[in-house]
């Protein structure tokens, strides 16, 4: 919250799916800075390396934000993807926040003796986390 402050950043976190499908969850909150036309933005989204995949999870402009969003999309089994968060700082803006962040997919069949349902088992792949700032 420093009205000096021009900055846009993204924070990118891999993973690697094993599976078509994952869920994807996460707590976030986003204070913009009221300006005119020209606003504030928080926005999620999946990469594959190559291109955005789906549309975007999250996308906020001009609103401030607390909630979680919680949801399935389809991804490249064996390809590293990006789950990325930006923010964008038109209005020398407030702030965005992340929180509980969870990759998940379905782990396939039980092993006997259980012969019913499917779970579900948290993506442990070693999640590395980058973070870009550009501005001052």
């Amino acid at each position: 919250n420093n009205s000096n402050c021009q900055q846009d950043a993204t924070t990118l976190m891999s993973f690697t799916p094993a599976t078509a499908t994952v869920d994807i969850s996460f707590d976030y909150r986003f204070n913009h800075r009221n300006g005119g036309s020209n606003y504030d933005s928080f926005r999620a989204y999946i990469h594959d390396g190559t291109s955005q995949v789906g549309a975007d999870l999250v996308f906020d402009e001009d609103v401030n934000t607390n909630t979680s969003y919680s949801g399935s999309i389809t991804v490249a089994p064996g390809v590293v993807h990006t789950l990325r968060f930006e923010y964008i700082n038109v209005n020398n803006g407030n702030w965005a926040t992340v929180d509980n962040v969870v990759v998940s997919e379905l782990s396939g069949p039980p092993s006997p003796p259980s012969i019913t349902g499917r779970g579900y088992v948290g993506n442990e792949v070693d999640c590395q986390i980058e973070f870009t700032y550009i501005g001052e």
